[in-house]
């Protein structure tokens, strides 16, 4: 059955990885937990840097800050930090978005990260909430984008995730 599409606020949840341990480094306390996009876009905008300048995206980094806040109002933005401590080192956003054919809601991740020398475990846990949340709020699939060959369509394939369509981009100005 579909579920139907319904913006809704949510209380936000916290969950505590206590220890988890990246390569070879002793093990870590981090805390996941969702997150108002206000308090992201006020402690990320480091990582957010970051990201693009990972991601080898040859336009000029510019974030949609009111767009993330359009979709917030409307209620329809999942959003996750990834804490060490008091510092932010990872982040998942994703709109709900209804299926124009199937009338299927799904979260379309806008953007995951996790900085370097905190990746590992906690990149699968940032999806886990993200998942949790985005199910919480009536979606019934997360669609992620990967490059062939990067780290993050490795960690799709490791999951078992289906890769059901590739998406081929034309620039058009």
């Amino acid at each position: 059955a579909v579920r139907p599409y319904v913006a809704r606020s949510r209380a936000y949840r916290s969950y505590v990885i206590t220890p988890t341990r990246i390569g070879n480094a002793p093990a870590v306390s981090y805390t996941v937990r969702t997150v108002a996009i206000d308090e992201l876009l006020a402690t990320g905008q480091e990582l957010f840097a970051a990201n693009w300048d990972e991601s080898g995206t040859k336009e000029r980094f510019r974030l949609l800050d009111e767009l993330y806040r359009q979709w917030a109002a409307a209620g329809v933005l999942c959003a996750v930090g990834a804490w060490h401590g008091d510092e932010l080192v990872g982040y998942a956003v994703a709109p709900l978005v209804p299926h124009a054919h199937t009338g299927k809601v799904v979260a379309m991740v806008d953007t995951i990260y996790v900085s370097m020398p905190h990746r590992g475990d906690l990149h699968i846990e940032v999806m886990r909430v993200l998942g949790e949340e985005a199910a919480q709020r009536g979606a019934c699939e997360l669609l992620y984008a990967a490059k062939p060959g990067s780290a993050m369509d490795h960690i799709m394939r490791r999951r078992g995730c289906e890769l059901r369509e590739h998406l081929y981009v034309q620039e058009l100005v």
